[in-house]
């Protein structure tokens, strides 16, 4: 039996009533309140869904990247040859060095192909990941697309479709990102600068996201803006469950667009309201923005890796 409350058993009266001010809204200084580093940091990169949509992002990156560094040569192979044709050279290219890789594809070993030819008076040295194996010193034929050369009959490891794949990934990635961003951005504006008013929550519906088994609701709260004005805001929460004992929280609105708002209630397991009536941020969170740039720092230092090899 599911025990979890539903956003009707949580509301009653949906019309606004005299309440207490949280002790939030007591606290706050007035804006433009100080909002810290940290705290910014926590709202743009890790809010919601910690670090959960950065890293799907560029783990995602960096299967692209793995993709494209170990199945392509030059993204000119990937082109068809009744399209753009290859030109075979005149001249024969010599084998310096074709080495075993700690590689395979299809369980099919890869070599690193060191090659030389000239082109008019200069001599060329390349090299070139294939399933072929020469012999040092042999004589290979080769052709030539735009300025790129390769040896003949060989060709991308891995099909252009595999790297179209794989490259979906960073794409739903960078959406998640760019959301996260846009909203920890817009709570950031809200928290500095944003007016403060008792918010009475009195509706709530499911969004359709979920996170960690645990669904997204979009929060109504009426609240009287300092003009005297009775207006209603939306708030995004995975917590839906406080709501049962809460009987009012500390929004923060835009005067010009009363619509968007922040609890502060809400985001008060990230952070907190200072003695001096600003917003810093819990000790806490330094693990979350600790594991972003250590994944960040990790995949760059794999993705120079890979392309130093």
């Amino acid at each position: 039996m599911d025990d979890t409350l539903k956003p009707e058993e949580l509301f009653g009266d949906p019309q606004p009533k005299k309440v207490s001010q949280p002790e939030g809204m007591r606290m706050l200084s007035p804006s433009p309140r100080g909002v810290s580093p940290g705290a910014m940091g926590t709202l743009l990169l890790t809010q919601n869904t910690g670090c959960f949509a950065w890293l799907f992002f560029l783990f995602g990156a960096m299967a692209t990247l793995v993709v494209f560094t170990l199945a392509c040569n030059n993204v000119t192979e990937w082109i068809p040859s009744f399209i753009v044709p290859w030109e075979t050279l005149p001249d024969y290219g010599t084998v310096v060095t074709c080495e075993e890789m700690n590689l395979r594809v299809n369980d099919s070993p890869v070599f690193r192909l060191t090659f030389e030819y000239t082109d008019g008076d200069r001599k060329i040295v390349r090299t070139y990941k294939t399933l072929c194996s020469w012999q040092d010193g042999e004589q290979i034929l080769l052709e030539r697309r735009w300025g790129y050369v390769r040896p003949v009959m060989t060709g991308a490891l891995v099909g252009a479709w595999v790297l179209l794949l794989v490259g979906i990934f960073p794409l739903v990635g960078l959406g998640m990102v760019v959301g996260q961003f846009r909203s920890g951005w817009r709570a950031v504006r809200l928290l500095k600068y944003g007016d403060a008013a008792v918010g009475i929550p009195c509706g709530a519906e499911e969004t359709g996201v979920r996170y960690n088994q645990r669904p997204e609701y979009r929060v109504k709260y009426m609240f009287q803006t300092a003009s005297g004005e009775n207006r209603a805001a939306f708030v995004r929460t995975y917590d839906i469950d406080r709501f049962s004992t809460t009987e009012s929280d500390t929004i923060l609105y835009d005067p010009n667009h009363p619509g968007g708002a922040v609890s502060l209630e809400d985001l008060q397991k990230d952070l907190y309201v200072t003695s001096a009536g600003d917003i810093a941020m819990r000790w806490k969170c330094c693990v979350s923005l600790a594991l972003w740039f250590l994944a960040v720092a990790g995949l760059l230092v794999a993705a120079y890796y890979l392309f130093m090899n």
